[in-house]
């Protein structure tokens, strides 16, 4: 017999002792009578020692219960917080609570991607004529003679092509300036973040975030400008306003006018001008086209249509004390563009006027 046949022997003579041993386990741990037997003379070893006299009935009992509960699986009592749980997640509203949930998330942060994408690509092609501009000019001509400084309420633009403008007129700045600028802009930034802007103006919002970053980037007299105009958005975003007959040195507070085009017919406007929770004026916010990222124009006041009772009775309230009694025509929420009128005091689809174009109007009356 070879050594490697007595190895395959010895194997499997060691396997047969394994299964044979494992039988007897197996074989005593089904022996039912005797498990019982065992079972039956712990239980009266148990009473014996406590000094409890106790007969084959009592025995008998306590066996039975210990089979029948030996193969029992017995959960953990729950507390009212898995309770709750447990019924949140076998809820089929909560299932479509959380569907609604996941979509939502994922419909705003396209949204908001779209958003800042586009703004981003529209300031970054800005920047790229800008320097494209400042590389193919071959002269420089000397800046302007600075006029004079507005007023400071005084109705200010932001056109699209300024910053064009800004290379050919020299304003952009040393690398010291746009620093700060920079600077400026990453507070502005985060103070924008900070106000809930409402979901209908915040990609607006965000094109114009994306267009004063890149003018920051520029630096000189067009940067401060820019950011400038952005902070004064901030301001009005952030507050909210009412919406008051001003009452200023040197402008009326309401006009009559005759509309154009020889029809013959009369309007008459009342000025407001926007006021914070301190009664601190701000300049009116307005957006010079209803166009994505359009050009924002501030202003001291706008006038708003009104009924020719309205303006008799705020004329003659003016007149009789040289005040206002009741000055509020509407209110502007934080948070958008919106100015909400009071449709008791003003025209319910009114017409509005700027100050500017008082010089090409018709006037009438003031007060």
């Amino acid at each position: 017999m070879s050594k490697g046949l007595l190895s395959e022997q010895m194997g499997a003579m060691a396997l047969v002792d394994e299964l044979r041993h494992r039988r007897m386990e197996i074989e005593e741990h089904l022996d039912l009578p005797r498990r019982e037997a065992e079972v039956a003379e712990r239980i009266r070893s148990y009473y014996k020692s406590q000094g409890i006299a106790c007969d084959d009935a009592t025995v008998t009992q306590g066996v039975r219960s210990f089979f029948e509960q030996r193969l029992v699986f017995e959960a953990k009592p729950m507390n009212l917080w898995d309770k709750f749980l447990g019924r949140m997640i076998a809820s089929a509203a909560f299932r479509f609570w959380i569907i609604f949930m996941l979509a939502f998330a994922i419909m705003f942060g396209s949204s908001f991607w779209t958003g800042f994408m586009r703004g981003f690509t529209k300031g970054f092609n800005e920047s790229r004529a800008a320097h494209q501009a400042k590389s193919n000019t071959t002269a420089v001509p000397p800046a302007a003679p600075a006029a004079a400084a507005p007023a400071a309420h005084q109705e200010q633009a932001v056109p699209a092509a300024a910053v064009q403008q800004a290379i050919t007129d020299g304003t952009v700045a040393d690398g010291t300036h746009v620093t700060e600028s920079l600077m400026r802009f990453e507070q502005l930034r985060k103070r924008f973040l900070t106000i809930p802007v409402n979901p209908e103006d915040h990609q607006t919002m965000q094109g114009r975030m994306a267009t004063a970053g890149v003018s920051a980037a520029l630096g000189g007299t067009f940067a401060t400008h820019a950011l400038d105009v952005f902070e004064a958005e901030l301001n009005f975003l952030a507050a909210n306003l009412t919406l008051e007959v001003a009452n200023l040195p040197g402008l009326p507070s309401g006009v009559e006018i005759e509309l154009p085009h020889g029809s013959g017919k009369k309007a008459w406007f009342i000025f407001v001008q926007p006021l914070d929770e301190q009664r601190q004026a701000l300049p009116f916010l307005m957006l010079q086209s209803q166009q994505e990222n359009a050009p924002v124009v501030l202003a001291r006041v706008m006038a708003v249509e009104v009924s020719r009772e309205e303006y008799s009775r705020i004329k003659q309230d003016k007149v009789d004390n040289n005040r206002i009694d009741k000055p509020v025509m509407g209110t502007s929420p934080a948070g958008n563009y919106r100015r909400l009128y009071d449709p008791h005091r003003t025209l319910l689809s009114p017409r509005f006027l700027a100050e500017k174009n008082l010089e090409t109007a018709n006037i009438l009356d003031t007060f």
